[in-house]
């Protein structure tokens, strides 16, 4: 899991003016958030050109656009760590995610896969049809240089964070961010929706004008297609239909006899389960300095679920490889408040223990 920061910032005359002490405050605060994220390294970079006003002529300049990228990594793949952001031509990736089942070798790093693939899109439907295609958890902040276009966006299944701070009168300024900092007067931090791939032109942006009012007219959604055929990654309709009412009922476990597709069925989803977990757990690098030190680790209950994507796990991983089995517990507040306040309305465990004693042999 990897920690990204995309800012835009732009001198309009007839906008409040960005502070600019203020934002390199706001600015350093969340790329220190975003950099525990991604241990391995971190980079930033910035691109600034010019903006033309519309009233005149083309070569006359009337400000500077500053946009700035910043990224984190955390190495899952690979033999060396790839420094992010990833550049090439004047095109910029911030990369977030994990791509599963794509051709080449399984450690290569999947950000450079993405930008290799993204560099050589002609419009924003090959990007789109690109981000379609990627199986697993993502989150980006993509600029082509040529076209001077933003593109960002999450999985359809929200898999990945990133939050979104659209300019406004007071906070005149675009934020992208992987976390936040909590609440603080510089943004208004959303959650980027999973509904489309997010556009934004900078080239329209021209004074004179309101940068609020030209962000916005400058900023397009390009939507997920729904249906069997969804080119841009959209999440498929679930089967919604209901068993009869007339299934026969089983006496006991020995009577079970599924039919023939129904075990098909439970071999198929065993096998997706153990394809999906194979993909997850396997050519994971071990750190220097760590060796026999655990690089798996599972959220453990002792439930069912866990247990099998343990039993999972150990099928992919060489025996003499540790798994860490993390167990979690959540505290009940009902317990912890009787701790504190005692056992109100009702017997002490002495007095219950008497009583129980009592009924036991009739007084």
């Amino acid at each position: 899991m990897c920690g990204i920061f995309c800012s835009l910032r732009t001198p309009y005359e007839d906008t409040v003016s960005v502070d600019e002490g203020a934002f390199h405050i706001i600015s350093n605060r969340l790329k220190r958030a975003n950099a525990t994220r991604g241990p391995d390294a971190q980079h930033a970079m910035s691109i600034s050109f010019p903006l033309r006003s519309a009233l005149c002529s083309s070569s006359e300049i009337s400000g500077r656009c500053i946009l700035e990228f910043y990224a984190s990594e955390l190495r899952l793949r690979g033999n060396i760590p790839i420094v992010q952001p990833h550049t090439e031509s004047g095109d910029v990736l911030c990369w977030n995610g994990e791509v599963f089942e794509w051709p080449g070798d399984p450690a290569d790093n999947d950000g450079q896969k993405v930008f290799e693939r993204f560099q050589r899109a002609p419009e924003p439907r090959s990007i789109s049809e690109i981000i379609g295609n990627i199986e697993g958890p993502y989150a980006f902040v993509f600029y082509q240089g040529s076209s001077k276009k933003l593109y960002f966006a999450r999985d359809p299944l929200g898999r990945r964070s990133l939050l979104i701070h659209k300019p406004t009168l007071i906070n005149p300024i675009f934020l992208l961010a992987s976390v936040s900092v909590g609440e603080d007067d510089a943004y208004e931090f959303e959650e980027l929706s999973t509904d489309g791939i997010f556009v934004l032109n900078l080239d329209t942006l021209r004074k004179p004008g309101n940068f609020v009012t030209d962000f916005h007219n400058s900023f397009v959604v390009i939507p997920r297609e729904s249906g069997e055929h969804a080119p841009f990654g959209a999440v498929k309709q679930v089967n919604q239909s209901l068993p009869p009412d007339n299934l026969p009922r089983i006496d006991g476990l020995d009577a079970i006899s599924l039919p023939i597709p129904l075990l098909e069925a439970v071999e198929q989803l065993i096998s997706h389960l153990d394809d999906s977990v194979m993909l997850r757990v396997r050519d994971i690098p071990q750190a220097p300095g760590d060796a026999g030190d655990a690089k798996v680790a599972i959220l453990f209950s002792g439930g069912i679920d866990s247990t099998m994507l343990a039993f999972l796990a150990h099928r992919h991983i060489s025996l003499d490889e540790p798994i860490d089995l993390l167990n979690v517990a959540f505290e009940n507040p009902r317990k912890k408040q009787v701790q504190l306040d005692g056992n109100i309305g009702a017997l002490p465990k002495k007095k219950k223990k008497q009583y129980f004693k009592m009924l036991e042999v009739g007084f």
